[in-house]
């Protein structure tokens, strides 16, 4: 009512705010005047997927390259450093298995060669710290073999190995220990080979080992 239209006293009423409202969330429809009805929401539609295969590409976009047109990117100045390092370092890795092979191949020809020598040497000292053998000089008495003075079996024995004195024949019995009148035991008449022959008084018959030969000499 306005106090200004003919027939009022004039009064004015007292301002009155108006009607409170919610805030609106971004995106919200306003709500519509009053008397009429609400509006109701578009039906959802599935969110499209973005176009893939259009030229010139974009987000999203997935771009083939021609095997028979495409060029390589040539590298950048970090590649060429890093391979030029790669290869430093390969080339140093061979230099260092080749310069371990040459090693260990000349510590094993040295080793061989020292193997070599060490068995040569051992041979020979094994040959030539021959042991000792006893001779005792036996004739055959009696019907059996008994040792003899030394002196008997002196000069050169024939094919057989028999010396003959005073028309008595006389041989070497070789090994044992034995004493004179007695037979002779624990040895044998083959002359050992490879081992130094001496005479019961001391006189080498026979020098075994390397190069050895027989003979007779006064030790």
């Amino acid at each position: 009512m306005n106090p200004y239209e003919p027939g009022n006293s004039g009064e004015v009423p007292p301002w009155q705010p108006p009607p409170w409202t919610p805030p609106q969330q971004p995106g919200q429809q306003p709500p519509p005047p009053s008397g009429q009805p609400p509006q109701s929401p578009p039906p959802w539609q599935p969110p499209q997927p973005p176009p893939t295969g259009q030229p010139g590409g974009g987000q999203g976009s997935i771009r083939f390259q021609d095997p028979n047109t495409a060029r390589p990117r040539p590298p950048s100045a970090g590649e060429i450093r890093a391979r030029e390092r790669a290869e430093a370092l390969a080339a140093q890795q061979a230099a260092m298995l080749a310069k371990k092979k040459r090693t260990n191949r000349r510590r094993l020809m040295g080793g061989a060669a020292v193997v070599g020598v060490a068995g040569v040497v051992a041979a020979i000292y094994t040959v030539s710290s021959a042991g000792t053998t006893t001779a005792y000089c036996t004739t055959y008495q009696n019907g059996q073999e008994v040792v003899v003075s030394d002196s008997y079996c002196h000069g050169s024995p024939n094919s057989s190995g028999f010396f003959y004195y005073g028309g008595h024949s006389y041989r070497y019995y070789y090994g044992g220990s034995n004493s004179i009148g007695r037979s002779p035991v624990g040895g044998s008449y083959l002359a050992p080979s490879n081992t130094t022959v001496k005479t019961k008084s001391g006189t080498t018959i026979s020098r075994g080992g390397l190069g050895s030969k027989s003979h007779s000499s006064s030790s």
